[in-house]
């Protein structure tokens, strides 16, 4: 039968304690938007690429010769150098020899 309980548990509000709290279409939603804008690193200077680098291991980032991105961690001493492409919001390590740095005055 279609009209079997399970078919409107959804609907209840006596189905579980607090579930109305997740159906909020502005609460809930705003709350994660503001949490995601303040996750991404801040970026600390801007980089050109000096050579063209595909980026096939897992955390690496392609980037094409002479394209201009965002720093936003340094090379911790593995040789590798974490950018921002921020057109597409795309994140990911680059080999830091093939990039030239220019970081911001306060890093």
């Amino acid at each position: 039968s279609s009209h079997s309980p399970e078919s409107g548990i959804g609907l209840s509000h006596n189905s579980l304690p607090g579930s109305d709290t997740y159906d909020q279409p502005d609460g809930a939603d705003d709350d994660n938007a503001e949490f995601y804008d303040a996750e991404p690193l801040p970026i600390i200077g801007t980089c050109r690429a000096l050579y063209t680098f595909e980026g096939t291991s897992e955390g690496s980032m392609s980037m094409s010769e002479g394209e201009e991105l965002n720093v936003i961690e340094l090379d911790q001493g593995d040789g590798w150098t974490r950018v921002r492409r921020m057109r597409v919001f795309e994140e990911g390590f680059v080999p830091t020899t093939y990039i030239e740095m220019a970081l911001y005055n306060n890093c």
